[in-house]
C-alpha cells in the first residue's frame, strides 16, 4: 500500500492550466448508450505546474438530464467542481436518465497528484483512507515499555490527564488484552463466538468510494457485513489539555473486535480518536456523562 501525498503546492506565484480526459461532442437524441454519454461529457483535472491537483471540473452536453459523483459527493446537474479528497486513482461517473427510464452511466478515471492550497481538505481523509483504500490491523507495538505490551484492546481511567499522556505512554490504562487473548475475552461480545477477529492478523480495510468499511480474518475472508466509517475532527479538551483529535463513526459491529468492555455485548458507534497519523491509530469509547477516571474502552491499530 503506497502512502497518500499530502504536499501543500503553494498557490502563490504558479502557473494554473488544465488536462482534459475526455473531449466534447453534443447529441441531439433524447436514448443515448453509455458511450454516446461518454462522447458527450468533458472531464478536466486542473493542474498547477504540470502537476494535477485536487480539483476537477465536469461537464455533460448530454440532451437529457445528467448527474455526476465521484462516490462521496454528487452534482446533481450537468456540470460543477469536485474537490477530491486524497491523491491517487480515483473515478468520476456520469449517470444519465433516457426518456424510456433507464439510466446508463459511463466512469473516468482520475489521477490526483497532489492537495494544492487552492483547495485544502482535512489530512484526516487520506490518513484514513491512504489514496483510496487502506488496511489497519491491530497494533502490538504501541507501548512496549509497558507491563500491558502487546495489548491492543482493553479499559482505562477515563480522561486521566491529556490525550498525548494515553498515546505515548498508556496513561491510564487499567489492562488489556492482545490480539491472542481476545478469545478469552468472549463474554464482551454480543455472541460468544470466536469470529477470526481476534487474530494478530486480522484487519480492516477503509476505501474511501462510499466511506466503507469492511473487516477480514487472516486469511482475507470477510467478516460480518461491513459498514461505513466518517469522521469529525473536532478537538475535545480535559482542562487546558487536548484530549481527543475528533470523532470516528462507524457503523456498529464493523471495527476489530468492536464491544464496550464490560458492556454485555454492546457495540459503539463513535469513538474519540486519539492518535491518527499514517501508520496509527488509537481509539476510545465512553459512555456519555463519563466522568475522570471511571471505566471507558481503548483500541489501537496500525497500517497492515
Amino acid at each position: 500500500m503506497k502512502k497518500s501525498i499530502f504536499c501543500l503546492v503553494a498557490a502563490v506565484g504558479l502557473l494554473t492550466a488544465c488536462d482534459p480526459v475526455q473531449s466534447e461532442k453534443d447529441f441531439d437524441q433524447a436514448t443515448l448508450t453509455a458511450e454516446q454519454l461518454k462522447n458527450s461529457c468533458t472531464v478536466t483535472v486542473e493542474q498547477e505546474n504540470g502537476v494535477n491537483i485536487n480539483r476537477v471540473h465536469v461537464k455533460s452536453t448530454a440532451p437529457i438530464s445528467t448527474y455526476w459523483t465521484n462516490n462521496i459527493v454528487n452534482i446533481n446537474s450537468a456540470s460543477g467542481d469536485f474537490t477530491m479528497l486524497v491523491t491517487g486513482e480515483q473515478e468520476i461517473t456520469c449517470y444519465a436518465v433516457n426518456s424510456d427510464g433507464s439510466i446508463v452511466s459511463t466512469i473516468f478515471p482520475v489521477n490526483i497528484q497532489a492537495i494544492s492550497e487552492k483547495y485544502p481538505v482535512d489530512p484526516a481523509w487520506g490518513l484514513l483512507y491512504g489514496d483510496g483504500k487502506k488496511d489497519w490491523t491491530w497494533d502490538t507495538s504501541s507501548y512496549p515499555d509497558q507491563w500491558f505490551a502487546g495489548a491492543v484492546w482493553g479499559n482505562l481511567g477515563y480522561a486521566p490527564g491529556s490525550g498525548e499522556s494515553f498515546v505515548t505512554g498508556g496513561n491510564g490504562i487499567w489492562w488489556g488484552a492482545k490480539p491472542e487473548e481476545l478469545t478469552d475475552q468472549l463474554q464482551h461480545s454480543n455472541t460468544g463466538v470466536a469470529t477470526g477477529e481476534e487474530d494478530a492478523n486480522a484487519y480492516m480495510t477503509f476505501t474511501l468510494a462510499g466511506t466503507k468499511i469492511q473487516k477480514y480474518d487472516a486469511n482475507g475472508n470477510a467478516i460480518g457485513n461491513g459498514g461505513t466509517l466518517t469522521f469529525d475532527m473536532t478537538p475535545t479538551y480535559n482542562g487546558d489539555d487536548v484530549w481527543a483529535l475528533g470523532k470516528l463513526k462507524v457503523t456498529e459491529g464493523a471495527l476489530l473486535f468492536p464491544f464496550k468492555i464490560n458492556g454485555g455485548g454492546f457495540m459503539p458507534g463513535e469513538f474519540e480518536i486519539m492518535q491518527l497519523d499514517e501508520t496509527n491509530l488509537k481509539l476510545i469509547y465512553a459512555d456519555a456523562g463519563t466522568g475522570s477516571w471511571s471505566e471507558a474502552t481503548w483500541w489501537a491499530f496500525k497500517v497492515k
